[in-house]
């Protein structure tokens, strides 16, 4: 007989742009959703459906950028949100400021000492003094960010070569010199750069390793991973249908739950291999799936308020107050909230919730 996974993890994303990381009206990517006891499914369910009776038309499928428009479905979304948790309903996250994930491209592309002779081996595996350095990068001017973005993206060394020139002047500018000589070091390196990142955008259908919904959706795998092997149990995955990248998304989960167990410790980090606590994956209909409708309003709840932030917006507190439960599990000892993003943009959204 066939044991059932403890858990069911369903999942979606908001803030999709692609391989374009710089759309201002949607600077933040964020895949969210439910983690939810086996035993309690269908009482879960309930509880999304009778949410769902009191703000619409029988039939009419819910969605977040509806819900969360008005004060009644902030309000609603809150009680639902507390009656998940009632339940036993884990709220689970990955978010990426897309504008810190462009720095971090810089540092990646530029400053990897496999082809840059004026950057030290170590940096390979030192996290932090590579996020340092990205929370520099994220400072740049938008139009430094952008040309790198476009060059990046199309993999064009002449592009790559012209932004890793012109951030190197701007470092010199302020008074960041050494960085400035750092990132020359990858100029005599750019064709070979720019082949590597042509042979990337190849390893995965439609250019998938270009967007953030692959990496963004490892590390939600390796979360939820994580919480299997502390609670001794298995989970199931039931993501949205992702038509675009679903088959990317596949193979990234099939890779890392086929790899050998292991964790492998860097300066200042650990990597944990093999999702073995991760029974499957699959793809479903919102339409026909109630607790995906509710990660659908989780992931746009939690990336309306990130990009309120991005934009500095005047906050909305009804909205301030509903994310005010969903962002403290990113600080449990077994995270279930994660984000790739500058300090100061995690900073300022703890902030909101906290005025």
């Amino acid at each position: 007989m066939t044991i059932p996974p403890s858990y069911t993890l369903y999942c979606d994303e908001s803030g999709n742009t692609g391989g374009n990381f710089l759309d201002p009206d949607q600077p933040v990517y964020t895949l969210a959703g439910w983690l939810v006891p086996t035993a309690e499914i269908q009482v879960a369910e309930n509880l999304v459906l009778q949410f769902e009776q009191k703000l619409t038309s029988q039939g009419d499928e819910i969605k977040s950028k509806h819900v969360l428009k008005s004060q009644l479905g902030l309000i609603a979304t809150h009680k639902l949100f507390n009656s998940l948790g009632k339940v036993g309903c884990l709220p689970t996250f990955s978010m990426a400021e897309k504008k810190y994930c462009v720095a971090a491209k810089i540092v990646d592309t530029f400053l990897d000492p496999a082809h840059n002779d004026n950057v030290h081996p170590d940096l390979l595996w030192d996290t932090l003094e590579k996020q340092a350095i990205a929370e520099l990068f994220v400072e740049l001017p938008q139009i430094k960010l952008t040309s790198f973005a476009t060059a990046f993206r199309n993999a064009d060394s002449i592009g790559l070569t012209q932004s890793a020139k012109d951030i190197s002047l701007y470092l010199k500018l302020s008074l960041h010199q050494s960085l400035a000589d750092m990132i020359e070091g990858a100029l005599p390196q750019m064709d070979t750069i720019a082949k590597l990142e042509q042979h990337s955008n190849s390893y995965l259908p439609n250019k998938a390793m270009q967007a953030l919904n692959t990496p963004t959706a490892v590390q939600f795998f390796m979360m939820a991973n994580q919480f299997g092997k502390r609670v001794g149990g298995d989970i199931r995955i039931v993501h949205d249908e992702s038509f675009y990248y679903q088959e990317a998304i596949e193979s990234v989960f099939t890779l890392h739950k086929e790899a050998q167990e292991d964790s492998i410790s860097f300066p200042h980090a650990t990597l944990s291999t093999g999702n073995k606590n991760l029974l499957s994956i699959e793809f479903v209909r919102s339409e026909m799936t109630p607790l995906m409708r509710a990660a659908d309003i989780l992931a746009g709840a939690l990336t309306q308020h990130a990009s309120n932030v991005t934009r500095q917006l005047s906050p909305n507190h009804l909205l301030s107050e509903l994310v005010s439960t969903i962002l403290p599990v990113s600080l449990d000892s077994v995270q279930l909230g994660w984000f790739t993003a500058s300090s100061k943009h995690v900073q300022e959204c703890f902030k909101l919730i906290r005025e």
